[in-house]
């Protein structure tokens, strides 16, 4: 039973792991603008870890990007980094702060 417990916390945290570098991924490659790169590394980060909000957050960004096309996004992202804000880098929760 303890050994199971155990079993499983180990098998959590690598999951966890590698949806962070999935996610981490995903990013650089919505900063290079390598879209559908990008929407793969963030549906396995999903897959990974489907209980880590960044990614939602990340995928909704991905979604928008390649329904709207790329221009859009593009300006805005480049008035944040403007700012000295790479939005690819955000998470969720900076985010919030940002809009506090």
């Amino acid at each position: 039973q303890k050994a199971q417990k155990l079993e499983r916390a180990l098998i959590e945290d690598c999951n966890e792991s590698m949806g962070l570098a999935h996610m981490k991924l995903g990013m650089n490659m919505m900063r290079e603008e390598r879209w559908q790169e990008a929407l793969e590394a963030m549906e396995e980060a999903q897959r990974f870890d489907p209980n880590n909000a960044d990614v939602y957050y990340h995928l909704g960004c991905l979604y928008q990007q390649m329904e709207d096309g790329h221009e859009e996004v593009s300006a805005a992202a480049g008035r944040l980094k403007e700012t000295g804000v790479d939005p690819f880098c955000l998470t969720l929760h900076e985010i919030e702060h940002l809009l506090d």
